[in-house]
């Protein structure tokens, strides 16, 4: 099952006089990563609200941002007014005006001020908030996994087109390694009978060299590895498990590693035509897999 790390999941609700809004968004990233933006009365539910993403999501960088209104209706907390500094306030400011010929402070002027007024919410206890706040929680951790599933279909499309596409590469390469030994190796009699040797030597010794230089030469096994990591790349993308990401990003440094190995080594133009064609595709195949959970 592949499921892209990009999504965005919202919710809102009304509960206990609170209206609650919750907002997740999520990125592709190499961990889980997790920022929270919480009232500054609800902050002690970070750690609860984090143990949720993680139990829910591998990997990404995660942002939940969690808003809360007091209902209009709703008597969950009232209004604080610190009288005495309001009275010093008018005064000052009345002198002030009244020096520089300004009209005097109005009501609004004091409303504005959060020292003199601001609203407190009712105290509610954490397991309270918790249960307030987990009902939009959920709805919207559920709406961003919809969409990260969504765009892990549409992933798995153009992973499959790429993983086509390079199999065709790599069995091309596959057939011409035979055809690539014989020409190594005459190529480097034709090379052996047009230089000129000081002395006689041993013919043996000779053919010795030729299949030592071909053995040294030889892609079979680099084509074989590349051939089972682009077939396990395939069965773990149609595998159930919930967290493929870091398997399929491994693969494609294997596959790296073995494409590399065989353009160092192997000497033949048809082999190198493929060898490019490969590397290109495999870097469109990497960019894709940096967005797998």
């Amino acid at each position: 099952m592949i499921k892209s790390m990009t999504g965005f999941g919202s919710s809102e609700s009304y509960e206990s006089g609170f209206n609650i809004s919750v907002e997740i968004k999520s990125v592709n990233h190499r961990f889980l990563e997790i920022k929270v933006r919480l009232p500054y009365d609800w902050s002690d539910l970070e750690i609860s609200l984090r143990e949720f993403i993680k139990k829910n999501f591998k990997r990404g960088y995660f942002e939940v941002s969690v808003k809360r209104e007091v209902g209009a209706q709703e008597k969950t907390g009232g209004y604080h007014v610190n009288l005495e500094l309001a009275k010093n306030y008018y005064k000052a400011a009345t002198h002030i005006a009244r020096a520089l010929k300004l009209e005097p402070p109005q009501i609004g002027n004091l409303l504005r001020n959060q020292d003199i007024i601001h609203y407190e919410s009712k105290k509610l206890k954490p397991t309270s908030k918790w249960d307030l706040l987990k009902k939009s929680l959920k709805k919207a951790s559920q709406k961003l996994l919809k969409m990260r599933l969504h765009e892990g279909k549409n992933l798995e499309k153009e992973l499959l087109k790429h993983l086509h596409t390079l199999k065709s590469f790599q069995e091309v390469i596959e057939k011409e390694v035979p055809q690539s030994k014989q020409d190594l190796k005459e190529r480097l009699e034709k090379r052996l009978q047009e230089v000129s040797l000081p002395q006689p030597v041993n013919p043996e010794r000779l053919e010795q060299e030729v299949v030592f230089l071909c053995e040294k030469a030889d892609i079979t096994e680099e084509v074989v590895r590349l051939k089972s990591h682009i077939e396990q790349f395939e069965d773990i993308m149609r595998s159930n498990a919930l967290s493929i990401g870091k398997n399929l990003d491994f693969l494609t440094q294997e596959m790296n590693r073995e494409i590399n190995t065989i353009s160092s080594k192997a000497n033949y133009l048809s082999i190198h035509k493929q060898v490019v064609a490969f590397k290109t595709e495999l870097e469109k195949l990497k960019e894709q897999v940096q967005n797998i959970e």
